[in-house]
């Protein structure tokens, strides 16, 4: 049996600030973000190729490349679940108005947000970092959190007696393209290490996919077509 909250027409507008509000946290949180990439990159980039000399290091030829395409998988990515969230937020909104009701589970939807683009800023920081935890370096491991995040999120819900998420149509589809994504970076980087590449080639490879899928994404979100994931799982 479906229940209703009996809310208020205040209550309404509050929950409409609150994710009004959820926007700024979040655009706040990436941008600083970005600039935590940006200030490390840049210097490293005019230092490589003009001989600059900002405090960041010249690097070798290898340690340079691999972090100028970590720091474009970090901007892809992070514009890519920032646009998302908008269009979550949004959704959110019109739903508020459209049923007058307040959607279940709003406020848990706005924290696991908030904690998800906090990770997005820790993520930021290993981008020119060389710690390798397990031989396998922070990036990845990082980048493997925010892949599951999605699945975290889902089994926290049901934990908690939900049916679905917020949105259940998009998350679902992200969900699944997240898992598709790791699904093949790791098989490419057990494949090209199992092949006799160094870790940083290796490394390269698995990010590939998620170049990949973040660009199309985007180009989905940015010209309003359909994606072949919605096609293939459906819209319910």
């Amino acid at each position: 049996m479906n229940e209703k909250n009996t809310v208020t027409q205040a209550e309404l507008e509050t929950l409409k600030e609150l994710y009004k509000g959820a926007f700024w946290v979040y655009t706040l949180i990436i941008s600083l973000a970005i600039r935590e990439v940006l200030v490390h990159i840049l210097p490293r980039v005019f230092n490589y190729y003009w001989r600059a000399e900002f405090g960041e290091p010249t690097l070798c030829s290898r340690v340079f490349y691999i972090q100028v395409v970590r720091c474009v998988v970090f901007l892809l990515m992070i514009t890519r679940f920032y646009l998302g969230s908008v269009t979550v937020l949004e959704e959110l909104k019109h739903k508020v108005d459209r049923d007058k009701d307040a959607p279940r589970g709003s406020w848990l939807h706005v924290i696991i947000g908030t904690f998800h683009f906090v990770l997005f800023f820790g993520w930021a920081l290993t981008a020119v970092s060389p710690a390798q935890p397990w031989n396998v370096s922070l990036f990845l491991w990082v980048l493997i959190t925010i892949l599951l995040w999605d699945v975290a999120y889902l089994i926290l819900w049901l934990c908690l007696g939900g049916k679905a998420p917020a949105e259940q149509r998009m998350f679902k589809r992200w969900m699944v393209r997240n898992l598709l994504t790791l699904l093949c970076g790791l098989v490419l980087f057990v494949g090209f290490h199992s092949w006799g590449c160094a870790r940083p080639y290796a490394e390269v490879a698995a990010l590939v996919p998620v170049l990949v899928i973040s660009v199309v994404e985007l180009y989905e979100m940015l010209s309003n077509r359909e994606s072949l994931l919605k096609t293939v799982l459906g819209r319910s």
